[in-house]
């Protein structure tokens, strides 16, 4: 039981999700990487203390959409170094969508 909330926690590259769970991963990243540019934009008086949470809400935004196309790649049997490629213009957009629409591993996989 425990091991099993190890492997499904947005802390962890372990472990595999579903396209559905993807999904919830990236709307997540997406809302706070919006909530991040509101937060820079509405800093008109150049407060510091705003731009270290704009900062922090950013990195929590990139580790949320790593964490989530690392495990939806372990679950399609491809190695989580693939996330790298979306860091390639016009790869990420196909990359996410492939990731969106592709059927993972049926059963077990090299990265369960």
């Amino acid at each position: 039981m425990i091991m099993q909330m190890k492997k499904d926690s947005i802390f962890t590259y372990s472990g595999r999700i579903n396209r559905m769970r993807f999904f919830y991963y990236f709307i997540a990243s997406v809302v706070l990487y919006i909530a991040g540019y509101f937060l820079t934009t509405l800093n008109s008086d150049n407060s510091f203390i705003l731009l270290l949470l704009a900062i922090f809400i950013y990195l929590i935004s990139g580790f949320t959409l790593i964490t989530g196309l690392v495990k939806r790649l372990h679950d399609v049997n491809r190695s989580g170094w693939w996330w790298l490629l979306s860091s390639v213009p016009l790869v990420d957009v196909v990359m996410v969508i492939y990731l969106l629409v592709a059927e993972g591993t049926k059963g077990k996989n090299k990265y369960d």
